[in-house]
């Protein structure tokens, strides 16, 4: 409701400006008149005419350009929501433990290309702050490295935070709580990514 209350503000507005500059014009220029019976004004009748023809026309195409916009903007926003759907049900593998190296650095990969490509499809046709994406990348990588990294030999196994044995990976109880911590730091990232995008 509130959008279609926008739309029609925006072309009554049109319409305002389209019939003030075509009265000004002709306080300025002076057309020749013709007068018929009863003194009607021709040029006069004429300009209304134009006027109307030229504000109909004028809002149609801006309505049709912000229906576009709000089209494209919408494919980004709803895939925005399908990352951070993907993110938040990795959370559940997580807990469980005994994951599958290849799982990891695929999640990782492909929700940081995610991001990259959604901003870009974006930036197509509206700015964007280029430290949004900068800072969700940076916070994968941070994610990458809290479920992957292993420091060097020489200590005890059993108090690794990240143990990998034949790809499965399991991590400790204070380590899961770091990478769910960093999970939901990456989606409160996204969440305002996308609520600028929608502001936009």
């Amino acid at each position: 409701m509130q959008k279609n209350s926008t739309t029609h503000t925006a072309k009554a507005l049109i319409l305002i400006v389209v019939f003030a500059s075509g009265y000004l014009l002709s306080k300025f220029i002076n057309f020749p008149v013709y007068f018929f019976k009863k003194e009607l004004d021709v040029v006069g009748i004429a300009t209304i005419l134009v006027n109307i023809l030229l504000a109909y026309y004028l809002s149609v195409v801006i309505a049709k350009q912000s229906d576009i916009n709000k089209s494209d903007k919408q494919i980004v926003v709803n895939r925005i929501s399908k990352i951070i759907e993907n993110i938040e049900s990795f959370n559940s593998t997580i807990r469980n433990n005994g994951i599958l190296l290849f799982d990891i650095t695929t999640f990782v990969k492909r929700n940081s290309i995610a991001i990259v490509r959604t901003c870009k499809s974006f930036s197509e046709f509206h700015t964007i702050d280029d430290n949004e994406e900068g800072n969700i990348i940076k916070e994968f990588k941070e994610l990458n490295r809290l479920m992957t990294y292993t420091p060097p030999g020489g200590q005890n196994i059993n108090n690794q935070p990240v143990i990998i044995n034949n790809n499965i990976v399991n991590y400790s109880r204070e380590r899961i709580d770091e990478i769910l911590l960093k999970v939901d730091q990456i989606v409160d990232l996204i969440i305002k990514l996308q609520l600028t995008i929608n502001s936009r």
